[in-house]
């Protein structure tokens, strides 16, 4: 049992940085949207 917690462990871990690094992009991605709208306008 205690390995099985080891992993759901390392799971969730793996599924932070996921979620960190998606919400970075996303936030990144937009920021270069808007600055690429401004030079647009």
């Amino acid at each position: 049992e205690r390995r099985r917690k080891e992993k759901d462990r390392k799971k969730e871990r793996c599924l932070g940085r996921l979620l960190v690094v998606l919400r970075l992009s996303s936030l990144y991605t937009g920021r270069e949207s808007e600055a690429h709208g401004v030079y647009v306008h």
